[in-house]
């Protein structure tokens, strides 16, 4: 039944290759950071991640809508979650689904949007509704979650400034995967195993529960791929994401952007402002220009490649 009604959404986005994905973003990303003074980055993201979910699923989120999106997926994908999230989850999810709902009764206003493209395909409400609530919330939170563990990172260390002497796409693009390697959102997995099998000579029972980290396998050495940061290729492995192309598309937009602005500074966590512009005779080179690495919240550099 799920993979019939996965068919049509997971198709939508294997449409979008990764330049469209980075060129979309990275217009939008200029567009926001043009009007402002002081960028709070993980409203900035939201507000991208939200604005392009818009555009191309045909669903607009609200505020609430979200916060509600971001308890469900903290719920989903948490192992053994507390019972307070449980409590919130249970709330949020129908009223997420009840919002849902009552967006696409109505044609999208976008017709190049997947919304749109249930309405002409003949999709009921239900089918609508599971569709493109399926694409929102795996694209908003998981990319979300991505792209922040590199960014804190990056933005800790300092490494996003030397980021801005990365001019070729290939590298960051290689700055991005390795940064991904070591910091990972979520770093954990955790499955219900459907029959009996053995994984390193260890025998797993069926119906068993399996959590898996993600954290150790994506240092392995002898995976260069970004592949495997989406659960292997499509196709080949039952879970692996559709989306790939898309999302890593949509994280290199969003760091180009803030790269480009070679004069925002780290004003505190996740917060970044415009420093007053030197005179060029005095403006001292860009890797002194970055903050001292923070190592209070245990953050570790990411390897950048120049």
């Amino acid at each position: 039944m799920y993979e019939t009604l996965a068919e049509q959404p997971n198709a939508f986005v294997q449409g979008f290759d990764e330049q469209r994905a980075y060129s979309e973003t990275l217009k939008r990303a200029r567009e926001l950071l043009d009007a402002q003074t002081e960028v709070h980055v993980e409203r900035f993201v939201v507000e991208i991640l939200s604005g392009l979910a818009a555009s191309w699923f045909g669903l607009p989120t609200s505020e609430a809508g979200l916060q509600r999106l971001f308890v469900t997926s903290k719920f989903v994908f948490q192992p053994s979650p507390e019972p307070a999230l449980r409590k919130q989850a249970q709330r949020a999810g129908p009223e997420l689904k009840a919002s849902y709902d009552e967006l696409t009764k109505q044609p999208a206003s976008d017709h190049g949007s997947f919304l749109a493209e249930l309405f002409e395909a003949g999709a009921n409400h239900d089918e609508r509704t599971t569709a493109v609530m399926s694409l929102v919330s795996g694209f908003v939170t998981a990319t979300y979650g991505s792209v922040m563990a590199a960014l804190d990172s990056w933005i800790e260390s300092g490494s996003l400034w030397r980021l801005s002497a990365v001019a070729d796409y290939g590298a960051l693009r290689r700055a991005l995967v390795q940064a991904l390697r070591e910091r990972q959102g979520p770093t954990v997995l955790h499955r219900t195993c459907v029959k009996e099998t053995t994984l390193g000579g260890t025998t797993i029972a069926r119906n068993s529960r399996v959590v898996l980290g993600i954290g150790s396998a994506s240092n392995d050495d002898a995976k260069s791929e970004f592949t495997w940061l989406f659960g292997g290729n499509y196709g080949a492995q039952k879970h692996a994401c559709p989306a790939q192309a898309m999302a890593i598309g949509v994280m290199l937009g969003l760091i180009a952007a803030l790269r480009e602005r070679r004069d925002l500074k780290r004003l505190r966590r996740f917060v970044l402002g415009y420093a007053r512009p030197l005179e060029p005779s005095a403006a001292p080179p860009m890797d002194a220009e970055a903050p001292a690495t923070n190592g209070s919240n245990g953050s570790h550099s990411s390897s950048v490649e120049a």
